[in-house]
């Protein structure tokens, strides 16, 4: 962020310029062998859409909390690269390369759904002009019902700024609205859901710092909030680095920079 001051007329005239943030795949790809906590809240607001603004989550109450560890690919998912384990109760097997993250299969508890499209969770290069879409197409079954699914994940980036959640303060980050819409088919019928979801990303911290998500689904609305545990990654605050640019009046020619 740069605040600029004009000298005109003898009056200051301020206003600010926010610099472009731009997140790669390596900067926040999970790597093999960690280990994230987050703490499942209530929902709260997802803030203003814009650059250079601030998202303050600090309202965000804990309820619950949750260990995701990131190990091998598991061979029977041969095209990915990674397995993420989420309190050994589910399991994520997905490719993560420079062009996005995708989603192999997803196995909760019993039911493990393969997806032949996978599922694209994110696009590399991250910046606040990302807009993608992908199709989906995966099969799973349950009590002997075989279901057919078919979706769309839409990704928008058109916001950055500074996060503030009950770990602390952020600075360049990214705020991310994914939408996934899908219907999964069996002979009772389809059924027709849709998850929105906003995540806010920092290069070098390799899960979102926070996300607020919103499930409709045959059985209703489910809406909840996540924050990721920073603490425990050496993660620190960083502050605004402020730049300050003084133009003299037309008469007077001299002039200084100062950082």
């Amino acid at each position: 962020m740069k605040h600029i001051y004009l000298l005109l007329g003898g009056f200051a005239v301020s206003f600010m310029s926010f610099s472009q943030v731009e997140i790669q795949a390596s900067d926040i790809n999970p790597i093999l062998g960690e280990t994230f906590t987050s703490y499942k809240t209530n929902p709260v607001s997802v803030g203003p859409t814009g650059f250079g603004v601030t998202w303050d989550l600090s309202q965000m109450v804990s309820t619950t909390s949750q260990i995701s560890t990131v190990v091998a690919a598991n061979t029977s998912f041969p095209l990915s690269n990674s397995t993420t384990n989420i309190d050994d109760l589910s399991r994520i097997y997905s490719l993560n390369n420079s062009s996005g993250q995708f989603m192999y299969g997803d196995l909760e508890g019993t039911t493990l759904i393969t997806y032949t499209d996978p599922m694209q969770m994110m696009a590399f290069p991250m910046t606040s002009t990302l807009v993608a879409s992908d199709n989906h197409v995966a099969s799973f079954s349950i009590s002997g019902l075989t279901f057919n699914r078919v979706g769309t994940t839409s990704i928008l980036c058109n916001s950055s700024g500074t996060l503030i959640t009950p770990e602390g303060t952020f600075t360049d980050v990214l705020r991310v609205r994914l939408q996934m819409d899908y219907v999964d088919t069996y002979v009772g019928g389809p059924l027709t859901y849709s998850v929105i979801a906003y995540a806010w990303y920092k290069a070098g911290i390799h899960k979102e710092l926070a996300s607020v998500v919103e499930i409709t689904s045959p059985q209703g609305i489910n809406s909840y909030g996540q924050y990721l545990e920073t603490s425990s990654l050496g993660v620190k605050k960083v502050d605004n680095t402020v730049f300050t640019v003084y133009i003299m009046d037309p008469i007077d020619w001299t002039g200084f920079y100062q950082s």
